[in-house]
């Protein structure tokens, strides 16, 4: 079976924890909310690789964009009574404040900047006074 890929964007609900195994590879633990109120969903997510590195240092309250296989874990809590929850196995995560037109991009002098949204070229008031019309 190959399982249920899912990608979503949630609000980190504790730091992240970020570790390395036995084999000396890097993950990073993340507990996500996403949704508000009546729809809210709470997830466990364990990012591997070099996407480990991108949201080991985030806080809480950060949002991040998780792709990944989603299950269903089921446990007994303290209290003995059963539970379930969503686990997402994450290759590919980062902070939502770096992704797409807004991520850091390097300059021409190797540093790196932020890049916010483009703006859009807009002629001047004047300019399509001058234009003829082709037909």
């Amino acid at each position: 079976m190959i399982g249920i890929e899912a990608a979503c964007v949630g609000t980190l609900t504790r730091d992240a924890d970020h570790r390395t195994s036995k084999n000396g590879k890097p993950f990073t633990l993340l507990n996500i909310q996403v949704g508000e109120g009546d729809t809210r969903q709470y997830a466990s997510v364990i990012v591997f690789g070099d996407a480990a590195l991108n949201v080991a240092h985030l806080e809480r309250g950060r949002h991040v964009y998780i792709e990944g296989k989603i299950e269903i874990s089921e446990w007994t809590g303290g209290d003995g009574k059963a539970r379930a929850g969503l686990k997402i196995m994450s290759f590919h995560a980062d902070e939502v404040a770096k992704i797409g037109r807004r991520r850091e991009r390097k300059t021409d002098d190797g540093k790196t900047a932020k890049a916010g949204p483009a703006q859009p070229e807009r002629p001047a008031a004047n300019d399509f006074h001058s234009d003829e019309i082709p037909w």
